[in-house]
């Protein structure tokens, strides 16, 4: 299921490329049996859809948490641009501790005698009970910016770079192209407020900030990283929180998409995301040296398995000061 070596990425690679005409009808003709939609390749975001292979790593916010770093260092050591897919109107729930983290950010803190310390913000404006239900985009911070918005600032500070898309968009124009529709949808009614779901019934009209079910699009979705154009860098091995859930979803949506395409989608296994892979560095905000002295020690690692490398690299970044 899982790529876990540079030699096995490269090998997979090169195949997917060299058959990627037979491997693309493979996977037109698995979407419009699963969703009816003519041209579904075309609908992917544009970085996914390069010449060179991009690296991706999906989370609902891009930031400058510990794993951001790993996997942008990594996935460029593995000779992959590294692309972070975003969803935005993604609603946040307390229980998932991705989102969880993004409104109350750990701070890694170092003492002059060199003692770590995580101390916690809370950059919401409302407490985090309050949030359940209310679509990222629209959380504000007490700062005054919205919540992503917040987050992309963090890594510019930290001198992060890689590239960014968001899928919410995507998920609009795959549900107005689809003939077979899911059987609701998320709605956010307005600015701030939680969502509400909504039965799509005959004459039900979609508009262009509602959000499909995740059993929905997942197959689609992983139907990206089948011909070789993109690579997911993912793991669901951590029982922390929603993850178990998201894992038997994910393994029943690769087993579609591996038997309606006669391909499996290429996935690289990164280490869990345990609570210090979502902690944040305060010593790399504004430091000029900070992710260029990262970038050497990752270029000095041994590129063993995959989880371990991306472990090391997280390492380094955890311990900077």
């Amino acid at each position: 299921m899982y790529l876990t070596s540079h030699d096995s990425l490269q090998r997979a690679l090169e195949a997917r490329i060299r058959d990627k005409g037979a491997v693309q009808e493979g996977i037109r003709r698995f979407l419009k049996r699963e969703y009816g939609i003519d041209q579904p390749l075309e609908i992917i975001p544009p970085y996914v859809r390069r010449d060179r292979p991009v690296a991706v790593l999906a989370r609902q916010i891009a930031s400058a948490c510990i794993e951001d770093i790993a996997f942008n260092l990594g996935a460029k050591r593995l000779g992959l641009t590294p692309l972070t897919a975003t969803f935005v109107r993604d609603a946040f729930d307390a229980r998932n501790h991705d989102k969880y983290h993004r409104v109350r950010i750990p701070w890694i803190e170092y003492s002059r005698s060199n003692v770590r310390s995580i101390k916690h913000e809370q950059i919401s404006r409302e407490n985090v009970p309050d949030l359940t239900a209310i679509p990222l985009e629209h959380i504000r911070c007490l700062d005054g910016k919205k919540l992503p918005a917040h987050h992309r600032d963090l890594r510019a500070a930290t001198r992060l770079s890689g590239l960014l898309t968001d899928v919410s968009g995507m998920h609009v124009a795959m549900l107005k192209s689809a003939d077979r529709k899911p059987t609701h949808v998320y709605r956010s009614t307005r600015q701030g407020h939680a969502e509400k779901r909504l039965p799509l019934e005959k004459g039900f009209e979609l508009a262009d900030y509602d959000r499909p079910p995740a059993s929905w699009y997942y197959p689609y979705y992983l139907s990206w990283f089948v011909d070789g154009s993109a690579v997911l860098f993912e793991t669901y091995d951590n029982p922390i929180a929603q993850v178990s859930e998201a894992k038997r979803l994910f393994e029943a949506c690769l087993l579609k998409v591996t038997e309606g395409t006669g391909f499996t989608p290429l996935i690289v296994k990164i280490p869990p995301l345990s609570n210090d892979m979502l902690w944040c560095n305060r010593h790399l905000l504004w430091d000029n040296d900070g992710i260029p002295s990262l970038e050497q020690e990752a270029e000095r690692l041994c590129m063993r398995d995959t989880v371990t490398f991306f472990r090391a690299i997280a390492e380094s970044a955890i311990g900077y000061h």
